[in-house]
């Protein structure tokens, strides 16, 4: 394939690469220039871009894709859909891959249908990004290191991408799911949990943080708790660069996750769509 005359944001430099022809062959990449038209393999299949943009694909971090809909029917903890419509408009903008970190696993089981999902996009034979699917989220301030253990076996043997772990998960609980999750080569994502601290966590080989907030929350204590209850605290500037010194150090990715705040506003403009 040879997507001709585009103008390439190429991301390795803060440049763009104007009125060249970029070639794939099985899938990769394997020039990028300016490349007459014989010097394209016959039998090519020659996209002509002239005047339009080729840049790599974007990167929903952090998506939710489980709707609940309804009440809960008799019997099951929750009664939900996947949103696939929210698939499609990402991949028309450019987005090529989608981590869900919604943590599904409630009845009747929604993940059962994304894991068909992800495997039919995954074959060609339905359109949509690259799904990363993570765990339902660990989350039990009592569970013990074997039981951490358990729950990545588990996660692992279902066909999860990802651990996700959240804010109340114990000490050992979560030395388990570490220990575990390095055998199985499986990275642990989700939330700072509490009993580790944001610099224990950095130190843990915990792969990503999902929300920029849990800076504030974990290291300055904004926030007593997980309620909105607000104790008169300041946060400290001068400790910027100290955070974000061991941040880069430690290799973790942290998802802004801004939407969120986007959200709070607006249901404290609109209390009625809380």
């Amino acid at each position: 394939m040879a997507f001709a005359q585009v103008n390439v944001v190429p991301m390795s430099s803060d440049t763009v690469l104007r009125d060249v022809t970029v070639l794939i062959e099985n899938g990769r990449i394997v020039q990028v220039g300016r490349i007459s038209a014989r010097s394209i393999p016959r039998g090519a299949r020659i996209i002509n871009g002239q005047g339009r943009w080729l840049a790599p694909g974007l990167v929903d971090a952090h998506a939710h894709l489980a709707v609940t809909i309804g009440g809960p029917p008799e019997g099951r903890a929750a009664w939900q859909r996947i949103n696939e419509r929210l698939l499609l408009i990402g991949l028309a903008q450019g987005v090529t891959s989608v981590v869900e970190l919604g943590g599904i696993g409630l009845s009747p089981d929604p993940y059962r249908v994304l894991l068909e999902l992800r495997q039919e996009i995954a074959g060609g034979r339905r359109q949509g990004p690259t799904l990363y699917l993570s765990s339902p989220k660990a989350n039990d301030s009592t569970l013990t290191r074997q039981q951490g253990a358990l729950l990545v076996d588990s996660a692992h043997a279902a066909g999860y991408d990802l651990i996700k772990v959240y804010n109340a998960l114990s000490r050992e609980g979560y030395r388990g799911i570490m220990q575990r999750a390095q055998h199985h080569e499986i990275p642990v994502v989700g939330h700072v949990v509490r009993a580790l601290g944001l610099e224990g966590t950095l130190g843990s080989g915990q792969r990503g943080i999902a929300h920029l907030e849990e800076i504030p929350y974990t290291y300055f204590g904004y926030r007593v708790s997980d309620t909105l209850q607000v104790p008169a605290r300041v946060l400290d500037p001068a400790a910027i660069p100290y955070l974000t010194r061991i941040i880069k150090d430690s290799g973790v990715w942290v998802t802004p996750t801004l939407v969120a705040f986007e959200t709070v506003l607006a249901q404290v403009e609109n209390l009625d769509s809380v």
